[in-house]
């Protein structure tokens, strides 16, 4: 059998008093928080003037690999027909991605480097973390980490960014991926 305290009339006041209490604290709290409610604004830098466009000359950049190295634009280029620029979060829609580069395109063009460009985690050590996760371990990429996103910002680049650079150093694309275009063009190359 269950038993209900009576509770007298200013109990019940006081409790009704706190919950409004909480509930305008909460409320008052989440009006400053405009990334709780996404309302599509592009956060990336407006300043597109910089951004390196397709016929450019893509400028040097400096990436540590998870191998501990750094590669630039001279290094990636060396003995390649061009570099492949693959900006990742690590989520579904990238992996997709990065898996249908290596099981297609790595082998298809042996010439071309592909560098799979992390801009999203705190360090390199989640970078080398995400690619084991990956199963990217002993897979003939690279997997560079843009801790300040200068890379990411150089190109306008974001999550599934693609961008292609030939062996003269011009930039031959800067897209979202698409596999049959990227593969097309690599074949020219």
């Amino acid at each position: 059998m269950f038993y209900v305290k009576q509770t007298n009339h200013t109990s019940a006041v006081r409790i009704r008093y706190t919950c409004v209490m909480i509930f305008i604290a909460l409320f008052s709290t989440s009006i400053g928080c405009s990334n709780l409610v996404p309302d599509g604004t592009d956060l990336r830098s407006h300043n597109t003037s910089s951004i390196v466009n397709v016929g450019d000359s893509a400028p040097d950049f400096s990436l540590v690999t998870t191998a501990h190295t750094t590669l630039n634009l001279t290094t990636a280029l060396s003995g390649k027909n061009a570099v492949v620029l693959y900006f990742t979060m690590w989520c579904p829609v990238c992996t997709s991605h990065t898996d249908e580069m290596l099981q297609t395109l790595v082998n298809t063009h042996p010439n071309v480097r592909f560098v799979f460009v992390d801009y999203v985690s705190a360090s390199l050590s989640d970078t080398i973390s995400m690619q084991h996760y990956s199963g990217y371990d002993g897979k003939p990429i690279d997997v560079a980490f843009d801790e300040t996103q200068r890379v990411m910002n150089t190109y306008g680049a974001t999550m599934a960014s693609t961008i292609v650079v030939d062996s003269t150093g011009k930039v031959r694309m800067n897209e979202t991926y698409k596999k049959v275009r990227l593969d097309n063009l690599l074949s020219t190359l």
